[in-house]
C-alpha cells in the first residue's frame, strides 16, 4: 500500500517547552556561562596586547587585502585598522555579555548569539594580528608582507565562535509524552510506503552567491598564483557543494524506517531503522529552536531543516530526538508509527 494525501485524523501537538533549569542558570551552569563570556573578550584582549607589544615596530600603514598568497595590494592607516578591529571585538563581546545574562533571551538563542559574537571577535582579532604580524616579519615594510600559508589565520578566527558556543551550558531537551498520532490502519498482510520531497529556496540563493563568489575571487587567484591558489579555491568549492546538497531533500518512510536523502547530490543525511524508534510526532518546526537551517546537531537532538513549518519528530531508543521539515508530515508520521508498532509487536 502506498499512502497518499493528508491523513485527516493526524494530530499536531506543539513541542514542549524546555524543562525547568535547562537554561544553564544552575550553580554549574553559571560557571560555564562565565567561561563563555571570558572567551568572548579574549579577541579584544589579544588586539590590545599585540598593540602594546608591536606599537613601536609598526609603520604608519598596514596591509588589509591580498589578491593571492603573495604580497598585498591594499593598505590602510595602522591606527584606523587598530581602532576598527578593536571596536568590532569589543562591541561583539559587549553584546554577547548582555545576552548571556538577560533572562528574557531563550537558552537556545542565547547560545547561538554567543557563538556569533565569538565569530565576529575572532575575525576582527585575526585581521589585526595578520596585518601586524606579517608586516613585522617583513621588516616593517607593509608592501613586502607575504601572506603565504597565513591565509589559514582568518579561518581560525572564524572558528573562534565555536568556543563560546561549546562553553555555554547545553540546553536540556524535554522528553516527548506519547506519540500524539493515530497510526494508519494496516492489515496483517499490508505494508506501506510514503515519500515526499522538500525544496529549500534559501539554499538556492546562497548557492548562487557562493558560486559567484568562488568564480569572482578564486579563478583570478588560481590564474595568478598557480598551485598556491588551489587550496582556498578547493575550500570554497566544498562549501558550495555542501550548500547545494540542501537545496532539495527526499524523506521516505517504509519497512526500513525513516530515511532522509539529498536529491541534488544523492547524499544520505539520515537513516533510522524502525527498531531504533520509540515515538513519532508531527510538530511545527521553528528553525532557531533546532539550531538553524541545514543539518543541525545539538545536545540531545539533531535535525534537517530547510524551512519552518510542519515536520516529523522522532524520539530514538537512546533518548535523542531527530526532526525533519517536510510537507504532509502527518501522513508520513502516521505510517511510520504504524510500521513501528507492527515491528515492535513482531519482536515481542
Amino acid at each position: 500500500m502506498s499512502t497518499t494525501g493528508q491523513h485527516d485524523d493526524a494530530q499536531r501537538p506543539t513541542g514542549p517547552a524546555p524543562v525547568s533549569g535547562s537554561d544553564g542558570r544552575g550553580s554549574g551552569g553559571r560557571g560555564r556561562v562565565a567561561l563563555a563570556v571570558v572567551a568572548l573578550w579574549l579577541p579584544a584582549i589579544a588586539i590590545l596586547l599585540s598593540w602594546s607589544a608591536w606599537s613601536n615596530q609598526l609603520p604608519k600603514t598596514l596591509p588589509i587585502h591580498w589578491s593571492g598568497t603573495g604580497t598585498p595590494d591594499g593598505f590602510d592607516a595602522t591606527d584606523s585598522i587598530f581602532i576598527t578591529t578593536l571596536c568590532f571585538a569589543v562591541g561583539a563581546a559587549l553584546f554577547g555579555t548582555l545576552c548571556a545574562y538577560l533572562p528574557v533571551v531563550r537558552p537556545l538563542l542565547r547560545r547561538g548569539i554567543l557563538g556569533f559574537a565569538g565569530l565576529v571577535g575572532g575575525v576582527a582579532a585575526s585581521a589585526w594580528i595578520l596585518s601586524g604580524w606579517l608586516t613585522i616579519q617583513a621588516g616593517g615594510d607593509p608592501e613586502q608582507a607575504v601572506l603565504g600559508a597565513w591565509v589559514i589565520l582568518p579561518l581560525l578566527g572564524t572558528a573562534w565562535g565555536v568556543v563560546p558556543w561549546v562553553l555555554h551550558p547545553k540546553t536540556a531537551v524535554a522528553a516527548r509524552s506519547g506519540n500524539g498520532l493515530r497510526p494508519i490502519p494496516l492489515a496483517s498482510t499490508e505494508t506501506g510506503a510514503w515519500s515526499r520531497t522538500s525544496t529549500g529556496v534559501a539554499f538556492i540563493w546562497v548557492a548562487i552567491g557562493f558560486v559567484a563568489l568562488t568564480g569572482g575571487l578564486m579563478i583570478p587567484l588560481v590564474l595568478n598564483e598557480g598551485v598556491n591558489g588551489i587550496f582556498p579555491g578547493a575550500v570554497m568549492l566544498v562549501a558550495t557543494l555542501l550548500i547545494v546538497s540542501f537545496i532539495r531533500i527526499r524523506v521516505t518512510v517504509d519497512r526500513r524506517g525513516l530515511r532522509v536523502v539529498s536529491t541534488t547530490l544523492g547524499i544520505p543525511f539520515k537513516r533510522i531503522p524502525l527498531h531504533e524508534i520509540d515515538a513519532v510526532q508531527t510538530e511545527e518546526l521553528v528553525p532557531m529552536q533546532w539550531g538553524g537551517w541545514g543539518y543541525r546537531v545539538m545536545p540531545g537532538r539533531s535535525a534537517v531543516v530547510l524551512h519552518g513549518g510542519e515536520g516529523i519528530v522522532v524520539t530514538r531508543s537512546n533518548g535523542t530526538l531527530f526532526a525533519v521539515s517536510i510537507p504532509d508530515a502527518a501522513t508520513g508520521a502516521s505510517l511510520l508509527e504504524a510500521l513501528r508498532e507492527r515491528e515492535r509487536a513482531e519482536r515481542n
